[in-house]
């Protein structure tokens, strides 16, 4: 399978953006599956507070009745309307109670609790007058719920100690606590109630929160999975296949022309290695073409070397190497029209012909050549031509002839001899 660099990428993008967003997620609703837990066990432990506040408010309404009862003194009855009328734990409770959208089953146990609070106060509020009838406080001094309390007749003629006495027996009798009773009842059955659908709700928080825990660790483990699949994909797909091309590279045989490497990896580094292939056999080509122009040069210096001026380039040059096979068989045409030019002139010399010139066109170094063949041949041509005036004047018996011509090198030895010649036959005659 042949899969793209980019193909990679786009895999290992996408695979770590949905990670990232799932594992983004389960964390979110994992928190959000605490904070609820942890909302529930607060709401649990606030209703849990309200039913105390509204059972000890209670309690707090029967103390202070009962202690003003027993002690006849008024501030513990400025206590138990301070907090009916001013304070309201209760209502504040059941005002609470609406506020945190309590379940209407478990707000009514606790408006029951209060309402049963609020007859209990009747019973109370008779207590509280039959003490103030025993005390002799005017209704004016009363407070005017208890002033509105009206007695029986055979209470009001009881005596101010039996009329105490029976504000305590209402205050500690068997229905006074029958009446308690059903204030605490509905509180009780409100904490079980409450207990229970907390831990009801408890347990589902952490059902959720065990459940996205679990999709944590899944991610966590897809995440792994997928960062491994991916590093695999570079393993394979990349770092293998570059660690086998610098081997082979490494590796392969200086001398050996039918080198390639094997395509492998992503479609990338297999267009690289089919690239490098095609350029690689494409430098083979041109360095077997160098080495045969190289043999090639170096047969013709051979040829050359050996005094065969017909040899020429053999190879075929191409591009920018045509310009020395041009320049070779310049060189070698030129060589081979000094060197036919030397040789006619020779010839010539050699049969007697004294006026024969080069003919060829000597270029560079060979002018020089073609300069000392002129000089030389104008030289011969003079010295020939003197000793033959010489030669025709002696003939004639002029034995005062003497060379013209300027001789040099061994022609020195030529016009010597004639003089010699001519002054001996002069003292001869």
């Amino acid at each position: 399978m042949t899969i793209k660099q980019s193909t990679i990428n786009i895999i290992a993008s996408t695979a770590f953006l949905l990670m990232a967003l799932l594992l983004g997620g389960s964390v979110y609703f994992a928190d959000q599956a605490i904070q609820e837990e942890h909302q529930v066990e607060a709401q649990q432990a606030k209703f849990k507070q309200l039913g105390i506040e509204l059972a000890e408010a209670s309690h707090s309404l029967t103390e202070e009745v009962r202690k003003f009862a027993i002690s006849g003194n008024i501030k513990h009855l400025q206590n138990y309307w301070k907090e009916i009328e001013v304070t309201k734990t209760r209502d504040n409770v059941l005002a609470r109670l609406k506020e945190l959208k309590a379940p209407p089953e478990v707000f009514d146990l606790l408006n029951l609790a209060k309402q049963n609070s609020d007859a209990l106060i009747a019973t109370e509020t008779r207590a509280m007058r039959l003490v103030f009838e025993a005390q002799e406080i005017i209704k004016s001094s009363m407070h005017p719920t208890v002033a509105a309390i009206q007695l029986s007749d055979e209470e009001i003629k009881l005596s101010a100690e039996d009329k105490i006495k029976l504000a305590r027996e209402i205050l500690f009798d068997v229905q006074y606590e029958a009446d308690q009773h059903t204030i605490t009842e509905p509180i009780v059955q409100f904490q079980n109630q409450m207990d229970a659908q907390a831990t009801r709700q408890i347990e589902a928080a952490k059902r959720q929160t065990e459940t996205t825990t679990l999709v944590l660790v899944i991610m966590v483990f897809m995440i792994l999975m997928s960062t491994g699949t991916v590093l695999w994909f570079f393993q394979t797909q990349l770092s293998i296949p570059i660690a086998k091309y610098i081997s082979e590279l490494q590796e392969r045989d200086a001398t050996a022309l039918d080198f390639a490497l094997t395509p492998t990896g992503t479609l990338e580094l297999r267009l690289l290695a089919k690239a490098f292939n095609q350029q690689f056999l494409m430098n083979q080509q041109q360095l077997k073409q160098n080495q045969q122009l190289i043999e090639d040069i170096v047969q013709v210096s051979q040829g050359l070397a050996q005094g065969n001026l017909h040899i020429m380039p053999k190879a075929e040059y191409q591009g920018e190497f045509a310009q020395i096979k041009n320049a070779l068989e310049t060189i070698l045409s030129i060589q081979r029209q000094v060197i036919e030019d030397i040789v006619k002139i020779s010839q010539g010399l050699a049969q007697g012909n004294l006026h024969v010139v080069p003919q060829a066109e000597y270029r560079g170094d060979f002018i020089q050549i073609k300069n000392s063949l002129e000089t030389t041949l104008t030289s011969l041509r003079q010295v020939i031509e003197d000793t033959v005036k010489m030669a025709h004047e002696i003939a004639k018996g002029n034995w005062h002839v003497i060379p013209q011509a300027e001789y040099q090198g061994d022609f020195v030895q030529i016009k010597d001899a004639l003089q010699s010649t001519a002054a001996q036959l002069a003292e001869t005659t």
